[in-house]
């Protein structure tokens, strides 16, 4: 019996290994943070895959596809790394990560992650109550999409479809549709930007009340000389 149970745990154990070696490729995980840098910053790019796998970096073309295929340029180095990792590169234009794995079986497996330079990033959420007459956002990005520790704040740019005051570290401004602001300049644009806006129509903010759709602010990065 004992017999029997150690050439099952044998052939279970070859079955696994077979899988690992010639298993589907697949690509689990595929990251650039942060997203948005100023020239010359560093990026950490971390990937998970099954199968032999391959990175490219390759410059991210004016006007190019959002296709990940489209991503891989003709004569792009694609250098041999370890299934799972981070890598730490140092980035002076847009560019995109090109993960591909590549197995015994089925197509190879490929994802795409870009990383943009000194590019604005906008802000915008869903308005909620904040007072009789008073709508408000809280905005923040997402960890994944936050800017390099050596971005400042340039100007804001007001991209609702109403006046917005905006708040953020200590300070405000109060912009018309479309209008810019320097009163942000050189702060930090991580944290908190709140957008406020005051109803312009129909009775205090509740049900029935005549509240926008989103409210959005355009953050544009300045990166020292």
């Amino acid at each position: 019996m004992n017999t029997d149970i150690g050439r099952t745990l044998r052939a279970a154990a070859g079955a696994l290994i077979a899988v690992s070696l010639f298993g589907c490729a697949s690509i689990d995980h595929l990251a650039v943070t942060p997203a948005t840098i100023c020239p010359s910053e560093n990026v950490n790019v971390s990937w998970s895959a099954s199968g032999t796998t391959t990175l490219a970096q390759v410059p991210l073309q004016s006007g190019q596809s959002d296709n990940c295929v489209d991503s891989l340029a003709a004569g792009a180095t694609q250098d041999s790394v370890p299934s799972s990792g981070t890598v730490r590169r140092q980035i002076t234009d847009n560019s995109v990560f090109y993960l591909e794995a590549k197995s015994w079986f089925g197509k190879p497996a490929h994802r795409c992650a870009r990383v943009f330079v000194n590019q604005a990033l906008p802000l915008s959420g869903i308005p909620s109550c904040a007072g009789p007459r008073t709508v408000r956002v809280v905005a923040r990005r997402p960890a994944e999409s936050a800017w390099g520790s050596q971005a400042r704040v340039g100007t804001v740019q007001n991209i609702s479809g109403v006046t917005v005051t905006v708040a953020h570290a200590g300070l405000s401004a109060r912009l018309e549709t479309n209008a810019s602001s320097e009163v942000f300049s050189m702060a930090d644009p991580s944290g908190d930007w709140i957008i406020e806006s005051p109803l312009t129509s129909g009775p205090n903010c509740g049900p029935g009340a005549d509240v926008p759709n989103s409210l959005s602010i355009q953050v544009n990065p300045a990166c020292p000389h």
